[in-house]
């Protein structure tokens, strides 16, 4: 694949948030670039991929990171390329492998799917949890926000999932995330139309064994 180069300006950021499930997408129409969020001072944060046994059956835990990174209003979103041939557009983001922290593992996530160098991260914007019991698995997002970054978007994914990205204003970004699960849409929207605390949690159950036919209710 050529890879494409795009200068860019510096300027602070967005969490984004890459899941590397493949899954149908169950999404919310609303209109989600709204209002402004609140700038959060930086702290530490730690999370790593972890196997956690529960009762009655074995859990697979999944440890993810995402990144919320704008310029000039503009927020940039990549495209996934799925197992079975689908494109998901989302923040950039992805999973936190052991004796990662989660800003560390998102800095090199950032880097390796868009060129982008981000110098410093918010603290954790929100969370997200998604359960999904017959298939034995947990996913957990934490997301923040690239408060300083640099670098021209160069697309050279060693894993071959992002295949471009680009800025996006609010009409195209919102028809742009319809293509995410709901558990990636639905949290974004709310961030963006200011409708978020800080470490605001979101809970979703994923139900179903077909990665295209999943059933997910908010809980």
């Amino acid at each position: 694949m050529p890879h494409r180069s795009i200068p860019l300006r510096r300027q602070a950021g967005v969490r984004s948030v890459r899941v590397q499930l493949s899954v149908g997408p169950e999404l919310s129409s609303q209109n989600c670039f709204h209002s402004r969020r609140v700038r959060l001072p930086p702290v530490p944060s730690s999370v790593m991929v972890q196997t956690v046994p529960m009762a009655g059956r074995r859990e697979h835990e999944w440890r993810v990171a995402g990144a919320l990174i704008e310029q000039d209003g503009l927020l940039l979103l990549v495209a996934n390329r799925r197992r079975g041939g689908s494109l998901e557009w989302t923040p950039p983001g992805g999973v936190i492998d052991a004796g990662e922290t989660s800003q560390g593992a998102l800095a090199r996530e950032v880097r390796e799917e868009t060129g982008l160098i981000v110098e410093s991260w918010s603290s954790m914007i929100y969370e997200v949890s998604v359960d999904f019991p017959e298939r034995g698995m947990q996913l957990g997002v934490e997301v923040f926000m690239a408060d300083s970054w640099h670098g021209a978007m160069v697309f050279a994914d060693p894993d071959g999932i992002v295949e471009e990205g680009r800025f996006v204003d609010p009409e195209e970004g919102s028809a742009l995330l319809r293509s995410a699960p709901r558990w990636v849409n639905e949290p974004v929207c709310a961030w963006l139309a200011g409708e978020t605390r800080p470490g605001m949690h979101f809970d979703y159950l994923a139900t179903g064994t077909d990665p295209a036919g999943l059933t997910v209710e908010r809980r």
